[in-house]
């Protein structure tokens, strides 16, 4: 299995890492961005997921 399905489905992988996984490989972020974020940058709602990105400090 390639690594997208992998971490969209196989619940064996640690949750964190598979939402770290598919936001570099989807999203095309970098690993130093998705480490900023915390909960209030995700918004949950019926409709789906939001993050709103930390601002760069470089």
């Amino acid at each position: 299995m390639s690594i997208k399905p992998r971490l969209l489905v196989d619940d064996t992988v640690v949750g964190a890492d598979r939402v770290a996984g598919l936001l570099v490989l989807l999203h095309a972020q970098r690993a130093t961005r998705i480490t900023r974020l915390t909960a209030k940058h995700v918004t949950v709602t019926d409709n789906g997921v939001v993050c709103r990105w930390p601002r760069s400090t470089s």
